[in-house]
């Protein structure tokens, strides 16, 4: 995402690494997170920027529809290949 006044240039990657059984323990180090999460999709809205959150839906999707890597420009527009 370039920069905007407001907001400093970054990039946000997002990957499906699978689904954890109720069992299982996340363990993080508190060095690199100061809190973690899991949201539901339709609360990301209310936990996260409106450019993430947008990012985070269009990665659902692609998933849902059984797409591979898809690179978005700005929020959440893909690029045509």
């Amino acid at each position: 995402m370039p920069a905007t006044a407001g907001r400093a240039e970054g990039s946000n990657l997002i990957f499906d690494c699978g689904e954890l059984s109720p069992e299982a323990e996340v363990r993080l180090r508190e060095v690199e997170f100061s809190e973690h999460a899991f949201i539901a999709p339709d609360q990301l809205a209310d936990a996260a920027q409106p450019h993430t959150a947008a990012r985070v839906q269009a990665a659902l999707y692609v998933h849902k529809i059984g797409g591979g890597a898809v690179y978005l420009e700005g929020a959440a527009r893909p690029v045509a290949s």
